[in-house]
């Protein structure tokens, strides 16, 4: 997508693909496009509850199962060469039958340089080139993938280009606030992630922070104050605590993941197939098993936490 940002000649076809409320016009629109889908991606991982819910944007139960099926009839790029190799090969068939020493590594070459080409080619590609025909079926496919959450229920017209956030219902703004303030959490996308390679820029952040709400990030604040900084250290004293972390909830990377308080009142609890805080939803008679007995495993505890308080005499 990132690729389209300079070839206007594709932004007509882009904007009724994805439905766009305005016409994509400017490479920030193509940015902005690429923001909004890819955070509803991550909102979608988030909230992959086992039922419909609409704690962001209403979906329907395990939406990242849902959100894949459009891909299904896309050839991946691996699928495409392994399609071409035999073509290739059978190009050179004699070559490489008469000529063995020769044709070591001879169609890998020939690959290699297919590739090379088709890299040269994409690479060029001009403001006046419209979308590929790959890249056409890829969009199509990549619409209706994030439309299980932006627009299940199609309870919205068209895709806002402005709504790069898409918090739904949820006031993405708090969340910010707070981001550019004590709970800066520095995330970045590395090179082999399903989005495009983004290195945290702590520079730029922070000017965005104090351009946009004259805050500037304590970056090590809540490292500071509830500790982080060595987790084997930093925890030993804690108490009474359940660190609950789902499977499915792409969180579970910040928090606490095993379990290092001395007493052992502090539990690290991993929940199979839990997304974002799925134990502390209502219960659900679709819940999976492994939630069930983590909401057991928290209500047992906390019980007993307020058992030993209670059983403590007073003055």
């Amino acid at each position: 997508m990132m690729s389209t940002k300079e070839r206007s000649s594709a932004w007509a076809e882009m904007s009724e693909i994805f439905n766009t409320c305005d016409p994509i016009s400017s490479a920030f629109d193509v940015n902005n496009l690429y923001l909004h889908l890819s955070n509803g991606y991550q909102y979608m991982a988030m909230t992959d509850y086992p039922y419909p819910a609409s704690f962001l944007e209403p979906m329907p139960a395990w939406p990242i199962k849902e959100a894949v099926k459009p891909f299904a009839d896309i050839p991946t790029q691996d699928e495409l060469k392994a399609k071409d190799t035999p073509k290739v090969k059978a190009f050179g068939q004699d070559i490489y039958d008469n000529v063995a020493d020769f044709t070591s590594g001879f169609f890998d070459k020939i690959q290699n340089s297919i590739n090379d080409s088709l890299n040269t080619v994409f690479s060029t590609l001009s403001a006046d080139t419209p979308l590929t025909e790959r890249e056409s079926d890829l969009f199509k496919a990549l619409a209706e993938s994030t439309n299980i959450y932006f627009n299940y229920t199609g309870q919205y017209p068209c895709t806002n280009l402005s709504d790069w956030e898409g918090t739904g219902d949820l006031d993405g703004y708090g969340w910010n606030i707070l981001a550019c303030n004590q709970m800066a959490m520095p995330i970045g996308f590395p090179a082999n992630s399903m989005f495009v390679e983004t290195p945290f820029d702590y520079d730029a952040y922070t000017k965005s922070c104090q351009d946009n709400y004259s805050l500037t990030p304590d970056y090590d604040w809540a490292l500071r104050y509830f500790g982080g900084f060595n987790i084997d250290k930093d925890f030993l004293a804690v108490t009474n605590i359940i660190f609950s972390n789902g499977e499915l909830d792409p969180w579970r990377a910040g928090g606490l993941n095993k379990n290092v308080t001395a007493d052992g009142s502090g539990v690290a609890l991993y929940i199979e197939g839990g997304a974002h805080h799925l134990d502390l939803r209502a219960p659900d008679a679709r819940d999976p098993a492994t939630v069930t007995a983590a909401r057991d495993f928290e209500m047992a505890h906390i019980k007993q936490w307020i058992a030993e308080y209670q059983s403590v005499p007073t003055k």
